[in-house]
């Protein structure tokens, strides 16, 4: 999976929750086919901030 289908499924998830979202949380949403460890390893890897995630948002 690349990092902007990825980044897509957790910009969707932050948008279609109305409470806190976790890594394990998206990784339930599609059904652990999306570990939370990627999750982690590339909201951490420092490549990717908040106006990447929300610049998806126009795309």
């Amino acid at each position: 999976m690349d990092v902007e289908n990825l980044l897509q499924i957790y910009q969707e998830g932050l948008m279609a929750s109305s409470f806190q979202v976790t890594y394990t949380g998206l990784s339930d949403i599609t059904d652990n086919v999306i570990s939370h460890d990627k999750f982690t390893r590339l909201l951490s890897s420092g490549f990717v901030n908040e106006k990447h995630v929300w610049k998806l948002e126009g795309s």
